[in-house]
């Protein structure tokens, strides 16, 4: 599971590389030779979308994403679990309806983007995807952290 992690990893730096490309190479053309090209900006744009998604996944994974930290350690161990697992419950909530609500909107979702030409549902569905994802990786940091709350921390992963 860490190799395919490892592996998401690239994939995700690869796209930033991919979208600093574009970017830079839109700047380029716009200052230097004095022509845009076209597609750069809106590709970028939707890149930036998709790699924010990703990129959640790898946050949740690390238990980056916003937590009470500080809060929860002055707990008594009884209490840090119950204010864990409830909080949790709520990520895990608000990603499923996520999903739930994106997989919708992306289904009934006809327009074409202006310049790309391509459906707009591609770049939508990062959203789902992405929530699907940090989901499992929510869920998967919750029973790691519970099975050792002392030793589990972000920067140990």
């Amino acid at each position: 599971m860490h190799g395919l992690f490892r592996a998401f990893e690239y994939f995700i730096a690869l796209l930033f590389v991919a979208l600093v490309t574009m970017i830079l190479a839109q700047i380029v053309f716009r200052y230097f030779v004095g022509m845009s090209i076209a597609w750069a900006e809106e590709g970028a744009r939707y890149l930036f979308v998709w790699l924010v998604y990703l990129s959640g996944i790898l946050a949740v994974r690390q238990g980056l994403n916003i937590t009470f930290e500080l809060f929860l350690e002055t707990l008594p161990r009884l209490a840090w679990s119950v204010v864990f697992v409830a909080t949790n419950v709520i990520v895990c909530l608000f990603l499923g309806l996520a999903v739930w609500l994106g997989v919708e909107a992306t289904a009934d979702m006809k327009q074409v983007s202006s310049m790309l030409r391509i459906p707009m549902r591609f770049v939508y569905l990062a959203i789902p995807i992405g929530c699907f994802g940090m989901l499992i990786a929510q869920v998967a940091y919750c029973i790691a952290r519970l099975r050792n709350p002392d030793h589990l921390r972000p920067e140990a992963h």
